[in-house]
């Protein structure tokens, strides 16, 4: 538990920051652009009634737990960033390390159910976020997207870039939009928050993968974790 608290806690909360800052920056920067051209076109700003601040405000809450959720993502799979080729000395693309065959290694039960289970989260929260993720193919698409992003950039860092992962994270993906389903059924206040965010889901994971791809280095990290 020490070695928690010492280690696992600070690293996360470094790549959280890692991810979120270059993302909030970004947009900001949006926000004020789209802002100036709104006074630009004599655009006026409508008043929210009550009712609809109530609902901005917990999209931005749900925003802010699907932000925690990525980064959360990252950090588990161990997502490849551009100090880790230069740790190793470069890509590794061994067959070991790379499987393009489904299910071809046998059956991993425990392994199977925690690449599901890691992707519900995204199948529930994207579409209480966005109006377009409320469509079975835009989750379908982002689930297997996201996946895609991560198996990809553990090609720099010599974990497995496995299409197991790819299969089971996509599916976990539709098994979360299930839940959104009935939970969005029994609770339609909810999911009419979903519209509010504005900006496009595969924007957002992107901007949050390039923040931790060039800014979070492992093992300076560790060391300085270490050190004190």
């Amino acid at each position: 538990m020490l070695g928690l608290i010492q280690y696992e806690l600070p690293m996360i909360a470094f790549e959280f920051i890692c991810s979120a800052v270059p993302f909030l920056i970004f947009l900001l920067t949006i926000r004020l652009l789209g802002k100036k051209r709104m006074r630009h076109a004599g655009v006026e700003k409508q008043a929210r009634g009550g009712r609809e601040r109530v609902r901005v405000r917990a999209a931005w809450v749900y925003f802010f737990v699907f932000m925690v959720y990525v980064t959360g993502v990252f950090h588990y799979t161990g997502a490849g960033t551009l100090w880790e080729p230069l740790r190793y000395g470069g890509v590794d693309l061994s067959t070991q390390e790379l499987n393009l065959i489904p299910f071809s290694r046998g059956i991993d039960v425990t392994g199977y159910a925690l690449n599901v289970v890691l992707f519900l989260p995204f199948g529930v929260l994207a579409p209480f976020l966005w109006k377009n993720m409320e469509k079975f193919r835009n989750v379908l698409a982002g689930g297997f997207m996201f996946s895609l992003l991560i198996e990809l950039s553990q090609l720099l860092n010599n974990r497995s870039t496995d299409v197991d992962d790819l299969v089971l994270n996509t599916a976990g993906a539709l098994i979360g939009y299930a839940i959104y389903g009935i939970v969005a059924s029994f609770l339609p206040e909810a999911a009419k928050a979903a519209g509010r965010i504005k900006t496009n889901p595969a924007l957002v994971i992107t901007v949050m993968f390039l923040g931790r791809f060039l800014l979070f280095n492992e093992m300076w990290v560790a060391l300085e974790l270490f050190r004190y």
